[in-house]
């Protein structure tokens, strides 16, 4: 049928005039039309495939920036520390729960200002710390870094290391400024103890260079005076003194010059430790203390091989812990027990004395000097210092120090230098 129907048009277009060239035009146009439409309909169909792309990259950035988000969220919620992100241009800035728990605040006692930073330095660190942030505004450093005091809630102030770095447009202009904090207050604290430590311990070095030159001073300047003294009787023939009075007085004397100096070459180096051992040292100690303080004493000591490094170490604590009992505990009994067990070697000085006293929170006091130095000599060997006390039931004080590694050294133990700058077998208690 359609074969016939364009038979039948062709003899009408034959059979009118001019219909073939009419024809033809209207075929050439309508094909144009049809390329065209398809040519359109080409672009529409790659512009949708476009679209489509967009959307799916669009969906993969909205994911990519809602997993980020999500991570900084946890990030900042987990963190030690505190983070803080300043936008700049507007004015904001968004504090980590961990910056509001570091000042003990919580999330509706702060807002979104940057005064909620800066009204919380100490004043003293304050001009410092603002001119460090706008060195870096300036460019004038890579990173915005400092260590300053900051405010607490309850009134306290806490050490901080802040940390950040700003972000500029294209311009060079700082637009955003974002960093983190944490807590150094411990590290601070370490750090003075270590220098009120190495004051102390120069103050000690000095002391005891004095009273060994007022030793050498007075008593082995008197001595020999004396002795001149008595040579010059001895000379002087005229002298009502026979010379056999004379040479036993000078004997008295040289006698009493050797057992000055055997006392001061013994406080420079003491040779107890070396010739006895460290149960003996230990007990000469006590004994010492004993005698000069008329504190009680009861000793439970065990025999063992230690190296005199670490041997020294205990000598140390426990003329430390004598120091105190001695000055601070109003003691009348002191109980000092060493023993070994499964290669940890354990001193205990225990007194019936006042007590360590607690701050009115209840808070154990800063330690002193003395229990500081016997923590720093503790650690040298891995070891510790524990105190156990309450006031009016007296106080323990037990050394820890594990031994397995004498073993495991090369023989070269650790040197042996006074940093006191004394004998550690000076008694603590002076001379009644």
């Amino acid at each position: 049928m359609a074969s016939e129907r364009e038979s039948g048009l062709g003899d009408a277009s034959r059979s009118v005039p001019g219909s073939d060239a009419a024809s033809h035009d209207s075929e050439t146009e309508l094909r144009a039309s049809l390329a065209e439409l398809n040519l359109v309909q080409q672009k529409l169909e790659t512009a949708l495939d476009e679209v489509r792309r967009e959307r799916l990259r669009r969906q993969q950035a909205e994911a990519e920036l809602r997993d980020r988000t999500s991570r900084y969220a946890l990030i900042a919620e987990g963190a030690i520390g505190g983070i803080w992100d300043w936008d700049i241009p507007q004015g904001t800035v968004y504090y980590s729960p961990g910056w509001k728990t570091l000042r003990g605040l919580t999330n509706d006692e702060v807002g979104d200002s940057q005064d909620e930073w800066s009204s919380r330095i100490h004043p003293a660190d304050t001009p410092r710390v603002m001119a460090a942030v706008q060195a870096h505004f300036e460019g004038q450093s890579p990173i915005f870094e400092e260590e300053y005091r900051i405010i607490c809630k309850n009134g306290s102030y806490k050490w901080i290391l802040d940390r950040g770095i700003a972000g500029r447009d294209a311009d060079g202009t700082v637009v955003r400024m974002a960093g983190s904090e944490s807590d150094i207050t411990e590290r601070k604290r370490a750090e003075e103890a270590q220098r009120r430590l190495a004051q102390r311990l120069c103050s000690v070095r000095d002391e005891e260079r004095s009273r060994i030159s007022r030793a050498i001073h007075d008593e082995l300047g008197q001595l020999l005076t004396a002795l001149k003294m008595e040579l010059s009787v001895v000379e002087d023939r005229t002298a009502v003194r026979s010379r056999v009075e004379c040479f036993r007085s000078m004997i008295e004397l040289v006698d009493s010059g050797i057992d000055t100096v055997r006392r001061i070459a013994s406080d420079l180096h003491p040779s107890i430790l070396d010739d006895l051992g460290l149960k003996s040292a230990v007990e000469w100690q006590v004994s010492e203390f004993t005698r000069r303080s008329g504190i009680d004493s009861t000793t439970r000591l065990e025999e063992f091989s230690l190296d005199r490094a670490r041997a020294t170490t205990v000598c140390r604590v426990l003329q430390e812990a004598l120091v105190n009992v001695y000055r601070h505990a109003g003691a009348s009994r002191l109980w000092v027990d060493l023993t070994c067990r499964e290669g940890t070697l354990r001193l205990s000085i225990r007194d019936d004395g006042s007590g360590i006293e607690k701050s009115p929170d209840g808070a154990t006091q800063q330690p002193g000097l003395g229990l500081m130095s016997m923590r720093e000599r503790a650690v040298t060997f891995d070891g510790q210092i524990d105190v156990q006390s309450a006031p009016n039931e007296g106080t323990t004080i037990l050394l820890t120090l594990p031994l397995r590694q004498q073993d495991e050294e090369s023989g070269e133990d650790r040197p042996e230098i006074d940093d006191y700058g004394r004998d550690i077998f000076a008694s603590p208690v002076p001379e009644p």
